[in-house]
This record gives C-alpha cells, structure tokens and sequence, in this order.
C-alpha cells in the first residue's frame, strides 16, 4: 500500500471509482483465514511437535529417570475419589494409593493399598496390602486384602500418562478437558482458562497487523519501506506487551479470564478499523 501510493496508483484506483474498501477486502480475508490457519497451526502442529521433542530431549539429557514418576495425582469419579501418592510410568504402578466412595457427603466405604499395579491381561488393577473399610447402615466392616484385583471407572495407565502432561504443552481442546477435570475437583483452574483464551486471542494477531498495516500506510503516503517496517514492529510491540499483561492480571484476578486477554484484541480492533474508516477511501 505505501508503494502504491507513493506513486499515485491509489489515487488513479479511487479516479476510476475503485474504493480503498474494496482493494483492501482481499488482504482482510486473507488475514481472517489465517486467524484459522494460526489457530490450528498453534494448536495442532506446534503442539504434537513439542510432544515429539520432549521424549528426544529427555533421552539427550539423560533424565528419562527423573521423569518417569508423577507425584500427587487426584481424580474425581462420579460418587467417588482416588488419590495415588506416586506414579511410576515404566511399571505402571501408583503407590500410596487410597480409594473412597461417597453418598452425598457420607463416605461409605475406603480402601487404601500399598501400591496398584495395572494388570494389562485383564484390563484392572491389582491392589497390594489393602485396607478395607465399610460403612453400612451404621454398621464398621473392617477386612485386609493381600492381593485383589478391581476396576475403577475409565482409570489406566493411559489416561494416567495424558492426564499429566504439563498444561503449558497442552492444545485448546485438552486443555479444555484439563480445566473441566479441575473443576470437578474443585481446584483452582484460573491460570489455565487464562491461557485457553489466550489461544484463541492471539490467533487473531494477523487481522490486527493487516488492519492496521492498511491505514497506518494509507494516512502516511509519503513512508518509505523502513518507516512502514518501523510501524509495524510499534504496533506488534505494543499488542504484544499489551496482551502479556492482561494475561498476568488474568492470573492474579484482576480481570476476569476472558477479558484479560481479549480486551487487547478488542481495543486494537477497535483503533485499527477507526483508523482505516476515517481514511479517506
């Protein structure tokens, strides 16, 4: 847009009633296309590339030892609760591991273990050293279990292992999974819807750039190409700095989740279409 106005070629486009709107409609559809393209790129590609590196990393750094366990692992499963201490990942074995079933705010019954190995065979759990207790109609049941074998409600190694990968390298929609879980729990989630808007908000950086690359270029037609560059790196700074922060005041609940990150977009889209509308078109 600079080039083509320093040499005049928007001035003939308008004399021959060609608007600026409507040369500028390609590059604005092109931009939201790639807010979609961002979006997945983000969310699909970069994310199953950090989940490939991370193994080859572990392995170069000689720390495949350091991560093989997870450490305090809660679930809540329907009427149900399940706390592992430890996890180790290569034996498939979570230690310290306690079990209670509830009935509205009554516990009924409460099984703690030494340790439940995953029986891949029969698709269950095998609990070493269990203490059982029950609850029933007033009643205390008291038994220990050497060795037995349960099933608990889409619990297995698997879902363990993906359950734990670090937030931070999680796409949108596991991410989304990853919150509902916390909710449930009744565990903070905030920092993590934060960032699952986050997603979402800065997908939409390439419509802003173009919205403002338009008019900044349009309103100054005597800018060369480094002026013009100049211009663009402000802007990107500024939304860049600007979306960080609301980011950190999402975090600490100064704003609400949703707003903190997308008040930038929509300030910036704001100015950006103002400024291009008093353009003279």
């Amino acid at each position: 847009f600079i080039s083509l106005q320093k040499n005049n070629e928007l001035t003939a486009l308008k004399a021959s009633g060609v608007s600026v709107w409507r040369v500028s409609l390609s590059l604005i559809i092109t931009g939201i296309a790639f807010c979609f393209i961002s979006f997945y790129f983000d969310n699909i590609i970069v994310v199953n590339s950090i989940e490939k590196k991370s193994p080859i990393e572990k392995k170069l750094k000689n720390k495949t030892k350091a991560t093989s366990k997870k450490n305090n692992i809660y679930y809540h499963i329907d009427n149900a609760f399940l706390g592992i201490k430890r996890f180790n990942y290569k034996t498939n074995t979570g230690y310290k591991v306690s079990i209670q079933n509830y009935s509205g705010a009554d516990i009924n019954s409460r099984i703690d273990a030494q340790k439940m190995i995953w029986n891949s065979e029969k698709k269950m759990w095998n609990l070493i050293n269990a203490d059982v207790r029950k609850w029933t109609k007033g009643n205390f049941n008291y038994h220990f279990n050497k060795d037995t074998l349960i099933s608990i409600k889409d619990i297995n190694p698997a879902i363990i292992k993906k359950d734990n990968i670090d937030p931070e390298d999680m796409n949108y929609w596991e991410l989304s999974y990853f919150i509902n879980k916390l909710k449930n729990k009744g565990l903070s989630y905030t920092r993590w819807i934060v960032n699952k808007h986050f997603k979402t908000a800065f997908a939409c950086t390439p419509i802003i750039m173009i919205l403002f690359g338009i008019a900044l270029s349009i309103r100054k037609p005597r800018s060369n190409f480094s002026t013009g560059i100049g211009l663009g790196i402000g802007v990107i700074f500024l939304y860049y700095l600007g979306i960080k922060m609301g980011q950190t005041f999402g975090y600490n609940q100064v704003l609400s989740p949703f707003l903190s990150v997308w008040f930038v977009n929509i300030l910036f889209l704001s100015l950006g279409s103002y400024i291009f509308i008093k353009t003279r078109t």
